[in-house]
């Protein structure tokens, strides 16, 4: 199962889950946002004026003492020196020294009870604080100095104080608040005529815009006004603190070429003026930016995070610096260098602590935790179930805690990524309720802050569970609110993704409306402006209308109106030839193929199509489909009744996959290798075969098949006459599905313990099996494995001689069984009937329910199942007493048994002419059968 999980500085993490809704690859952290600022720029000569001070200052005397025989002017011209060298030790990245030397003039200035002087120190602690990210210690100093400037009546300065409360606001991600208090700030801005400081806040306003709002164009508008009006002016500290927002805004946006222009911009303003704080911010846009564009240069992007954070460290910027170790350890973790990962993660964390940096100390529990997510789907994929449950522990234990900090902090957007996070580790312990209740808990608060995004990435997980549970109810319902989701945000390319989705879950449910799903799929992938999408995902567009196409295709086939599925199969051949996509022609033709085998019996034109798609993929080399078109190949020739072509390019299959050394094909290829020699009735070679899969999931540890390995060793012991070992091995495949809480395997495993229970003739136990294997298949809306449960149900009561709970069972299962598609089943059902009503003496069904079972054995080409039902036919006659019509039959019976060269076949025929000679009196010719 892929399942993709957003981190909130700036990495996603792609997991195995089932069907990936989101393209996106990256989605960049909302906390990156440049640190704001309320001093106007001072000029070269100042600045160097200033640095005299500070170090004449700092040789003589450290820092001015309080002397009680310093007068109140000179006291004042300290505090204002101090107040003065601040400014410069903030403007350059100074953080810590900037809050040390604001302290000192505080206490200067409340010496004087200089007002003024203590609402100017104040405000600019908050503004460092905010320079920190400590936007809780800001806003502890920013009440106290707009309640001093609004007395002292000064209306320029409680602009200024009203912005930087703004940033605040936006900081604790209470975007209405800090959105009403900026324009405030803004609008005293215009009042007074402060032109400079009008740029400053149109700055904050516009970051408000992008990651508060996410609009975006009207962010890059006002950013773009701010940056004018601070290049005319000459403002070149508050141009560069601009210019990272609007990078943000671009990076939000996925333009990366002009994201990278802007931050290379900023870069150089930075440094010309040696703001250390901003260039270390600059220099984490970039090497996000080098990620994003440069994938898998993860070496390059770890130098580049680095050299940042060593920057940053300077500044003194905890805050910042912690988010660079947590994108170092989302690295590591693309890497599947999970350690490393872990290890940088413990040191944002020790830092965060130490720092009291519980918002950060919360985003670092959250990577903690993602990291252990995929250390332990590594686990599961390799069978170590164990270490999976230690893992998915670990991370609910690390994200309960995030989600305390988070309500605490009443961060909510926090919330719902840990719910989510909560939500997707008790899906991999298969605690499937209590993921639902995370997930639509989560998916609940996203709805209340209005984050589409959010809700429609945590919907996608829910999709998953019930995808899990096999709920295709809830499946639908969810993806209907993801087109709504896709639709409010005009996102077309989401849209397209999310029909084709919709339209896959209608027809998985037998479903009208999954025409109508794709359908709107297609009109939705014709609007999609393909060539204004990133190169990565124009072809991926492209495919859309194939696979709606294709959806369509395979729709009117379930509706039964073949003339439509056959057009539109057409359809998509000539379509992939259109946009010269030869991946997907050959998919389009190995689909015509599996129409032409399976539903029209034209082996010689799917026989063609596979060869052409063959020779495509050998030219493009692309293995997958290479291993399909072998595989269809196999299937057409199976059921042409042509075994030995059939076996070869099976067999070619499997040595193409042992060539690739794919562990994944090599399975696939054994699977269809045993149900030829099953067909064949070769069952010894299906024991072998069975023995070799179960050594290969060991080998490989490909725990997602190690239940399935155990059914098919089951089969090949019960069918080789080994009853009590294909009770054992099934047994153990039982406890494997329970313990991986996996429903639809658990039914499946149970359904053959039932044909392990009837072959032994332990009849109450089988029916037991078989009837549990129908609830759990209900209950996880596995329709086939449910009729076929039943039709063994009606078998065992067929063998008991119940024949009034024979026709009971089967004929609801048979009416299920052609709703679904499901030919085999139908096939037997039918056969199970016709010998119900034969006992019961109602011959003209009788023979009704035989034929049509015959007739689908040979649609199907299914040797095996055509000799039992012209037995069964037989059988039917010799009720009637019609000896000769009842002997031809069992001899054709007989014969395919032979030609298909597996003893164990022969045995119902045999005696069924062994009864019919004894009827005949030919005692002799009898016991030559018998």
């Amino acid at each position: 199962m892929w399942v993709v999980i957003n981190t909130q500085f700036g990495l996603n993490f792609c997991i195995t889950s089932g069907i990936v809704r989101s393209i996106d690859i990256c989605k960049h952290n909302r906390w990156n946002i440049a640190m704001f600022n309320r001093q106007k720029s001072l000029t070269l000569a100042t600045l160097l004026l200033a640095v005299i001070s500070l170090l004449t200052y700092s040789v003589k005397a450290g820092f001015p003492r309080a002397d009680a025989q310093t007068s109140i002017e000179n006291t004042k011209t300290e505090a204002d020196k101090l107040e003065q060298l601040g400014v410069q030790q903030y403007r350059t990245g100074l953080y810590p020294q900037a809050l040390q030397t604001y302290g000192r003039a505080l206490e200067l200035y409340k010496q004087q009870n200089n007002e003024a002087g203590i609402a100017k120190t104040l405000n600019n602690l908050g503004e460092v604080y905010l320079g920190l990210e400590l936007d809780e210690k800001a806003m502890s100093v920013l009440q106290p100095a707009l309640a001093l400037r609004r007395k002292l009546k000064d209306r320029a300065e409680e602009g200024e104080t009203l912005e930087n409360i703004g940033g605040a606001y936006f900081f604790q991600e209470q975007y209405d608040q800090a959105l009403a208090t900026l324009q405030q700030a803004l609008a005293i801005r215009r009042e007074v005529k402060d032109k400079t400081g009008e740029a400053k806040t149109l700055s904050r306003i516009g970051t408000v815009y992008d990651v508060g709002f996410r609009q975006y164009t009207k962010a890059l508008e006002t950013l773009n006004q701010a940056r004018a009006i601070q290049l005319a002016a000459g403002d070149k500290f508050q141009a560069g603190l601009t210019i990272n927002r609007i990078v943000q805004v671009y990076i939000d946006l996925k333009d990366y070429p002009r994201a990278l222009v802007s931050a290379q911009l900023a870069l150089s303003l930075n440094q010309e003026i040696k703001n250390r704080a901003q260039e270390g911010e600059t220099r984490i846009f970039i090497a996000f930016i080098y990620l994003t564009l440069k994938q898998n240069k993860f070496d390059q992007a770890i130098q580049l995070y680095q050299q940042a954070q060593s920057i940053v460290r300077e500044s003194g910027n905890r805050s910042k610096e912690v988010q660079t170790l947590i994108k170092i350890a989302g690295i590591y973790a693309l890497q599947n260098k999970i350690d490393s990962a872990l290890e940088v993660g413990q040191q944002a964390l020790v830092l965060a602590q130490s720092n009291q940096l519980r918002r950060q100390q919360m985003y670092v529990l959250n990577s903690l935790g993602l990291s252990y997510l995929i250390r332990a789907i590594e686990n599961e994929l390799e069978g170590n179930y164990q270490l999976v449950k230690l893992y998915l522990n670990q991370i609910l234990e690390f994200s309960q805690q995030a989600l305390i900090l988070a309500t605490e902090l009443k961060i909510r957007i926090a919330e719902v990524d840990n719910l989510k996070q909560i939500g997707a580790a008790y899906g991999q312990l298969k605690e499937y309720q209590l993921a639902i209740e995370a997930l639509q808990q989560s998916a609940s608060i996203a709805r209340v802050i209005k984050d589409l995004d959010v809700e429609s990435s945590v919907i996608a997980s829910l999709n998953s569970i019930y995808g899990n549970q096999g709920d295709i109810r809830k499946k639908i319902e969810v993806n209907l609110r993801l087109v709504e989701i896709d639709r409010k945000q005009k996102n077309k390319l989401q849209e397209a993704i999310s029909l084709i989705n919709l339209g896959d879950n209608y027809k998985t449910s037998n479903e009208y409306q999954a025409v109508e799903a794709y359908q709107q799929a297609i009109v939705v992938a014709r609007q999609i402006e393909i060539s204004k999408l990133a190169v990565n995902l124009q072809d991926y567009a492209k495919s859309f209308e194939y696979y709606a196409l294709n959806g369509l295709s395979s729709s009117y086939r379930d509706l039964g109106q073949i003339d439509k599925a056959l057009d539109f199969a057409q359809q998509a051949l000539k379509y992939t030839q259109t946009i010269r996509k030869q991946d997907l022609e050959a998919d389009a033709l190995l689909q015509l193929s599996h129409l032409y085998t399976n539903t029209l019996k034209d082996f010689t034109k799917a026989i063609a199509h596979s060869q052409k798609a063959l020779t495509i993929v050998k030219q493009i080399q692309k293995p997958q489909l290479e291993a399909n078109a072998l595989e269809e190949l196999s299937n057409a020739y199976n059921q042409q009744g042509n075994q030995p072509k059939a076996l070869e390019y099976a067999n070619q299959e499997l040595e193409f996959a042992k060539r690739l050394e794919n562990p994944l094909l090599e399975n696939t290829a054994l699977n269809r290798l045993s149900y030829i020699y099953e067909n064949q009735g070769n069952y010894q070679k299906v024991l072998e075969l069975a023995q070799q899969q179960r050594a290969l999931v060991q080998k490989a540890k490909l725990g997602n098949f190690e239940t399935n390995a155990f059914i098919n060793l089951s089969r090949g012991y019960r069918l080789t006459g080994d009853t009590t070992k294909a009770v054992e091995t099934v047994k153990q495949g039982i406890n494997l599905a329970k313990q991986l809480h996996n429903p639809r395997d658990e039914a499946v495993v149970l359904l053959n313990l039932s044909l392990a229970y009837k072959v032994r003739g332990e009849y109450d136990l089988g029916i037991q099996a078989a009837q549990s294997a129908v609830e759990l298949s209900q209950a996880s809306k596995n329709f086939e494995t449910e009729v076929t449960a039943k039709s063994e149900i009606s078998e065992i009561y067929k063998a008991l001689g119940e024949y009034q709970k024979v026709i009971a069972v089967a004929q609801p299962a048979l009416t299920q069984a052609k709703a679904i598609g499901a030919h085999i089943q139908e096939a037997q059902l039918n056969l199970n009937l016709g010998d119900a009503y034969t006992v019961s003496g109602d011959y003209p069904k009788a023979k009704e329910f035989i034929e049509l079972g015959l007739n689908i054995a040979r649609e199907l080409k299914n040797p095996r199942l055509e000799l039992t039902a012209l037995n069964r036919l037989g059988s039917y006659y010799m009720s009637l007493k019609d000896y000769q019509k009842a002997l031809s039959l069992a001899q054709q019976s007989l014969k395919i048994a032979q030609d298909l060269k597996s003893p164990p076949l022969t045995i119902s025929p045999q005696f069924s002419l062994g009864d019919i000679y004894s009827e005949l009196g030919d005692y002799k010719k009898s016991r030559e059968f018998y």
